[in-house]
């Protein structure tokens, strides 16, 4: 695996396990869906802006979730590739 890949999954993971950054997290969240439930229903404007600002908070929790997936993916295909060329040193292919 890539040292670059296996760095990036670590640091996501100390992220999405630290206690500040989840804090802060569900913090953000909380407001922003307070918030648009307090806009009036026909105030398409703040509701559209506030469902984009909790799209975006979702994309920064799923970027890190991202970088573990790629070293979990990229680990086992190195593994898959290493039995291959196992099993072809020792059937002789």
């Amino acid at each position: 695996m890539s040292t670059k890949t296996q760095h990036k999954a670590d640091n996501a993971k100390r992220l999405l396990e630290n206690e500040l950054f989840n804090s802060a997290f569900n913090t953000i969240h909380d407001n922003l869906h307070k918030k648009w439930e307090q806009t009036k229903s026909d105030d398409f404007e703040a509701r559209e802006r506030i469902y984009n600002q909790l799209h975006a908070l979702k994309e920064v929790r799923r970027y890190f979730e991202v970088c573990i997936t790629d070293a979990i993916i990229e680990t086992k295909r190195k593994e898959e590739l290493s039995h291959v060329k196992s099993f072809d040193r020792s059937t002789g292919s």
